[in-house]
């Protein structure tokens, strides 16, 4: 699979929630949102691998500033528009 051929959208919040059978992802970044639901085994797997990755950009670029991360700053497309 080459991800360079998939379609890329800017995300700036991200949503979650879960249910009995499932986890739900709402990726936003002002008025368009996407949202998946998957299965609990996929969505630890997508956070052991998010993990991974993080781990190898701070490694690389150094660690990343949480600063304002959870105080509802607004979108860069929000601010420009």
């Amino acid at each position: 699979m080459d991800i360079n051929s998939f379609p890329k959208t800017l995300c700036d919040k991200v949503h979650l929630n879960f249910s009995p059978t499932f986890f739900f992802f709402a990726f936003s970044s002002g008025t368009n949102h996407m949202s998946y639901a998957i299965a609990p085994q996929a969505a630890k797997g997508f956070i052991k691998g998010l993990t991974e990755k993080v781990e190898e950009y701070e490694k690389k670029y150094g660690p990343i500033d949480m600063t304002g991360a959870e105080s509802g700053i607004e979108s860069p497309l929000q601010i420009s528009q």
